[in-house]
């Protein structure tokens, strides 16, 4: 995942929070809760696949093993 998709979806979760405070109808507002929560389970998975180290990279590069 690219640090970029990580900046969509604040952004886009943000957005949707905005939507949210601005409805008058409550279905309507809880769509959009429900749509930002879905971006942020999306920004969670982005952040921790960006941030994973596979085990194999822990290794010294140029030893013998």
């Amino acid at each position: 995942m690219r640090s970029d998709d990580i900046a969509y979806y604040l952004e886009r979760a943000r957005q949707e929070r905005d939507r949210a405070c601005g409805c008058e109808d409550n279905a309507v507002a809880l769509v959009h809760l429900e749509m930002a929560d879905a971006y942020e389970r999306r920004l969670e998975a982005a952040t921790m696949q960006l941030h994973h180290v596979p085990a194999w990279t822990h290794r010294k590069f140029g030893t013998a093993s």
